[in-house]
């Protein structure tokens, strides 16, 4: 009875999981990067201890949430990126390098760049290969570099330099006069440069457009359905992804009658 029915194997899809999250974090640091474009009111002046300590959490609060977003994009970006390759090599690899587990996984395992530019040849779908010398690919290369120097804590002191400060004896002379305080805070918005996060981030959407465009439009349009799938199938014996479920659960029940989690073993 079992070989009569078709087996299909649920399997999670880590770019929808990612990309979620990623939508998630860019949300949030657009609303903070808003926050400070409209304007914190000024640091007050004199000695009201409670307006002073209003203002630092006030200020401290939308830092932190800045912080926390931008560095959190910063990683999940390339890896949501890498994700969606991961997904086309999943249920676009043909049948021949799929059989071959050496070959197969050589493939998987590849660098990225050479990974992307194998696609047309290991995949099925695509009417054309991507290009070594595609603009968009080689833009999007420099947020791989900067996510590389966040994980290995790559810094150089000067090129990441966030402000200068000369000594005369142990007084610190700086360059431009200002409030201490806010100039520290305003340090941190560089540091973390929450508008080149969110420019890094479309960037890599227009590279997952870039590379869905490269395909032939009905493997393209169900690429776009599977991307949206949060548990797509796949048959492994026709080599064959699809939508098993809807995005939502019905249920019904009728009364007076038990179901599997109402029944108990007897006491015999």
């Amino acid at each position: 009875i079992v070989a009569e029915l078709e087996k299909w194997y649920i399997f999670p899809n880590r770019y929808k999981a990612i990309a979620d999250r990623c939508a998630e974090l860019q949300s949030e640091l657009s609303e903070a990067v808003e926050q400070i474009k409209a304007g914190i009111p000024e640091r007050p002046r004199g000695w009201n201890k409670r307006a002073n300590e209003q203002w630092s959490k006030r200020r401290s609060r939308l830092t932190n949430s800045l912080v926390a977003t931008s560095v959190q994009l910063s990683v999940l970006t390339p890896i949501m990126f890498e994700s969606f390759i991961g997904l086309i090599t999943a249920v676009l690899m043909r049948p021949n390098v799929r059989r071959n587990r050496r070959l197969a996984d050589a493939f998987r395992r590849s660098a990225l760049d050479v990974k992307i530019y194998d696609l047309a040849t290991r995949c099925q779908g695509f009417a054309r290969p991507i290009e070594e010398s595609n603009p968009i690919m080689r833009r999007y290369w420099s947020v791989v570099n900067e996510r590389n120097d966040i994980v290995h804590g790559n810094v150089d002191p000067v090129r990441d330099v966030l402000e200068v400060v000369y000594f005369k004896g142990k007084t610190p002379i700086f360059p431009k006069g200002g409030d201490a305080i806010e100039e520290f805070f305003d340090s941190l918005i560089k540091q973390y440069a929450p508008e080149k996060v969110h420019k890094n981030y479309l960037l890599a959407h227009e590279l997952i457009i870039e590379i869905l465009n490269h395909m032939i439009v009905p493997v393209k349009n169900s690429m776009l359905t599977l991307m949206d799938d949060s548990q797509p199938g796949w048959d492994d014996k026709r080599g064959k992804s699809g939508m098993l479920f809807p995005d939502f659960v019905g249920s019904f029940h009728l009364p007076g009658t038990r179901y599997d989690t109402d029944l108990r073993p007897s006491a015999q």
